[in-house]
């Protein structure tokens, strides 16, 4: 939820409830950073007032800082002042237009406030495939206007892997001296864990491939929770994650115990991953633009 506060600290990431870091500090000017911490713990104590003020001099420091702005108007809405609200989210969206939660968010503001006609024009900025693209029509439908949803904006295009047709059998070929193994849908990341198997999200079909040093492929997993697999990166136990696009979400495998399970939740369009060997998972959000870092053991 967008009302819920995320804290940015200026020398390591951190996190508050079920939120993470989202961009780098080090992205951010320091005197903004201390004025949005500020205003994060002035929020806990209920002193919205002073907290909008700290919010708006981080901005004035800083105004790329997007995490500023959302926290800003979500005070907004805590203090019962939702013309505000809406006003700051639609400068933060105007900043990062690849934010379809937001857009979700605008069009469901709008909706309350009985303007249909913006509700509308949020709704279509919300491309098929993404994870709030059933949400928005449902919304559309309950608020009775008309949308005509793309199949995918400019912004998606560029993260997500092309689809190709599925097929049931594998294929190698060699074509002067390459080596390849055909048979995917959509295939993204690749990792090789300490044994020489390699691994391969596919995008397409929501899987996980296993393929063996000899080169036997077998569906590791496949469907739920898998939504949109991107970036695979393995550590030094063979444990694997999966930065799970669509679900906003970095999942992880247990080779061992043959389960995957969601490790963190609400990121911002997890798309790239690696796992140095201290334990730190490192993850490129394209909704953000940013970079994040985990402690995974």
């Amino acid at each position: 939820m967008y009302k819920q506060l995320q804290i940015i600290a200026i020398s390591i990431f951190v996190c508050f409830g079920c939120f993470f870091l989202t961009k780098s500090a080090f992205s951010y000017e320091v005197e903004a950073v201390k004025a949005y911490n500020e205003g994060i713990d002035l929020n806990y104590q209920e002193r919205y007032d002073e907290a909008i003020s700290c919010f708006e001099e981080a901005l004035d420091i800083d105004p790329t800082f997007l995490d500023a702005y959302r926290n800003l108007a979500a005070t907004y809405e805590q203090i019962g002042d939702p013309h505000k609200a809406l006003s700051t989210y639609e400068t933060l969206y105007a900043k990062n237009p690849r934010d379809y939660e937001l857009a979700y968010k605008l069009a469901s503001l709008h909706g309350e406030n009985y303007n249909k006609p913006k509700a509308a024009y949020y709704l279509r900025k919300i491309p098929l495939g993404t994870a709030r693209y059933k949400d928005a029509q449902a919304l559309a439908k309950s608020l009775g206007v008309q949308i005509t949803l793309v199949s995918a904006q400019p912004s998606v295009k560029k993260t997500q892997p092309r689809k190709t047709t599925p097929k049931t059998t594998s294929k190698h070929v060699n074509n002067s001296g390459k080596s390849q193994i055909k048979g995917f849908s959509g295939p993204a990341g690749i990792a090789k864990d300490s044994k020489g198997n390699i691994y391969v999200a596919n995008f397409g079909d929501n899987s996980i491939i296993q393929i063996k040093p000899g080169g036997v492929k077998r569906v590791l997993f496949k469907d739920k929770p898998l939504n949109g697999p991107l970036g695979l990166a393995i550590d030094i136990y063979d444990n694997i994650y999966a930065a799970n696009y669509n679900s906003n979400e970095i999942l992880k495998i247990s080779l061992k115990n043959n389960t995957i399970n969601v490790l963190y939740k609400n990121l911002n369009r997890p798309y790239s991953l690696m796992v140095d060997s201290s334990g730190y998972l490192y993850v490129t959000e394209q909704g953000s633009d940013s970079l994040s870092r985990f402690k995974v053991f």
